[in-house]
């Protein structure tokens, strides 16, 4: 009978730690969750790898506890998890440049659809035996001490920088923006319409009172008029003049 792999499940509460761990529970394998590097000082169970589970939408907040877990010096992965939602902010991630620049295996998970989850669990099984991964260098921690905090913090807000692709900003002009939706297909004819329907409202709610205080003003003023007019001033057949 093989030897059970010990897999140690790290990263912020909420991250989705529980569900990757449902997603990859099969015969073999125990799991222990923990959301500190003390948390895992205290296990009481061996471990073979670890997996930092990081949820993509706090990439900030998840990787400032990467350095604190690789410290432990076991063979480590990196799971982003929910990054379609991040996706959908208009950000991205370089994943080439962050593996190149932490020397940790990462790979990109969704525990609603399961992408990522076979290969993630493959990665796992091989980081185990692999004598390569056991010894792999850790460039984050490499000739730090646990206790330096600031730097890991400076380190890890340098390397956000390089790897978290941000949306490109719209540099057009107001001008622009306004003809590129008066224009569009699917807005232009609508706002057309809406334009049209205003204008038609217009015409009797507003147009309808105006007219007749203008019809008023020049009724005051014809009677204004006429009676300051001297007495005889009158047309033929006793019209005003």
């Amino acid at each position: 009978m093989s030897q059970p792999l010990y897999i140690t499940v790290v990263g912020l509460d909420g991250s989705g730690k529980s569900a990757v761990i449902e997603r990859l529970a099969s015969p073999g394998r125990v799991f222990a969750e923990c959301s500190s590097h003390e948390q895992m000082d205290t296990l009481t169970t061996p471990t073979d790898v670890v997996l930092q589970v990081v949820d993509a939408l706090r990439l900030r907040e998840c990787l400032q506890m990467t350095p604190s877990f690789m410290e432990h010096r076991h063979p480590m992965v990196i799971a982003i998890n929910r990054y379609d939602l991040l996706l959908q902010t208009g950000h991205s991630l370089d994943l080439a440049a962050f593996r190149e620049q932490t020397g940790v295996p990462t790979l990109l998970v969704s525990t609603v659809t399961g992408e990522g989850l076979d290969e993630l669990s493959v990665i796992l099984n091989r980081a185990a035996v692999d004598p390569a991964m056991r010894e792999q260098e850790r460039f984050i921690v490499h000739g730090w001490e646990q206790t330096d905090e600031d730097a890991w913090h400076a380190y890890m807000e340098g390397l956000l920088m390089q790897v978290l692709i941000h949306p490109e900003a719209d540099t057009s002009t107001w001008e622009e923006r306004v003809n590129r939706l008066l224009t569009n297909k699917w807005t232009g004819f609508p706002i057309f319409f809406a334009v049209m329907a205003f204008v038609f409202w217009c015409t009797f709610a507003i147009g309808g009172p105006i007219q007749d205080w203008m019809q008023g003003g020049v009724d005051w003023l014809a009677d204004l008029i006429y009676a300051c007019m001297p007495v005889g001033w009158v047309g033929r057949g006793g019209g005003r003049l």
